[in-house]
């Protein structure tokens, strides 16, 4: 049987790398980010893959990373990309027991202006309307999966882990279990 685990979720940048990094290293477990872990398995970068295989290549191998991930025997927190909830396959492995799901969160004015200088990097933010858009398709499928919310605006990465741990540990999450 697998290791319980930590994935974050929530939109491009609610901080989800950075608080993966500080909770990961405050619970002395493994942190890895997904996107990462797709450039490598496709061997492009996530742009590229957008950009010559499409969106559904990419979720199919961000999908297979995913479950890996989620099979180890190691307890680690998983920086989810934005769009991992969109999948349904997804969604139903998150649910399954062994996963604790953070959904960080930020309003679209806080997304926009966290973005404004990173937005050419996101593929599926052409420009800083998409932010509202997307944050509008996305809330509710963040929402199904979320064990745990935590809000990040005006937060530092370091504020935002101390109360995913809290919220963590409050809601049954143990190292070893």
């Amino acid at each position: 049987m697998s290791a319980d685990h930590v994935a974050i979720v929530g939109m491009p940048a609610t901080g989800k790398s950075a608080v993966c990094d500080l909770v990961a290293a405050d619970l002395g477990v493994a942190s890895a980010h997904l996107d990462e872990i797709v450039e490598s398995a496709a061997a492009m970068p996530v742009e590229e893959i957008f950009a010559t295989q499409g969106e559904t290549r990419f979720r199919e191998i961000e999908s297979a990373c995913l479950f890996e991930l989620l099979d180890a025997e190691e307890p680690t927190v998983i920086a989810c990309g934005g769009g991992v909830p969109t999948v349904d396959s997804n969604v139903s492995r998150l649910r399954g027991g062994d996963v604790h799901v953070v959904w960080l969160t930020a309003l679209p004015a806080t997304l926009r202006e966290r973005l404004a200088d990173d937005v050419q990097r996101r593929p599926l933010l052409a420009d800083m309307t998409d932010v509202d858009r997307l944050y509008r398709e996305r809330r509710h499928l963040y929402w199904r999966v979320a064990d745990v919310v935590v809000p990040t605006d005006r937060r530092a990465p370091t504020t935002v882990a101390t109360v995913v741990r809290g919220r963590l540990v409050a809601s049954g999450f143990s190292v070893g279990e």
